[in-house]
């Protein structure tokens, strides 16, 4: 949700006046709360499955799981940060394949996952 919130604020604050969807331009300031609203509650809800006991019983290493809220709200909190400096493509995920940053962060969450899989 929270990326599908950031395309529409880079949409409205970046198109002409007819072609938004419906929304305002005044709109952007809800829509950017409700998406790093959306981002925080996305790692929350991560969280609570890698404290779980599901995360328990189906991986070697859960701990190593731990990485992955940290690397979901680091990269959706980077994400908005260049939305609001309107530095943000329409698309962020055609974004997050071309940054280096968000590879960086891939490679860690990817990590984390092997590490709690294998070990």
């Amino acid at each position: 949700m929270s990326l599908a919130l950031e395309k529409r604020v880079t949409e409205i604050e970046g198109a002409p006046e007819n072609s938004r969807r419906g929304y305002k331009i005044e709109d952007a300031p809800v829509l950017k709360a409700m998406g790093v609203g959306s981002a925080f509650a996305a790692s929350l809800v991560l969280a609570l499955y890698v404290q779980s006991d599901v995360a328990m019983f189906t991986y070697n290493s859960p701990m190593w799981l731990w990485l992955l809220p940290g690397a979901v709200i680091f990269w959706l909190c980077r994400v908005w940060l260049l939305t609001g400096r309107g530095e943000m493509p329409d698309d962020p995920i055609v974004h997050a394949v071309s940054d280096r940053m968000s590879l960086v962060v891939a490679l860690v969450a990817a990590l984390a996952y092997a590490a709690a899989v294998l070990f």
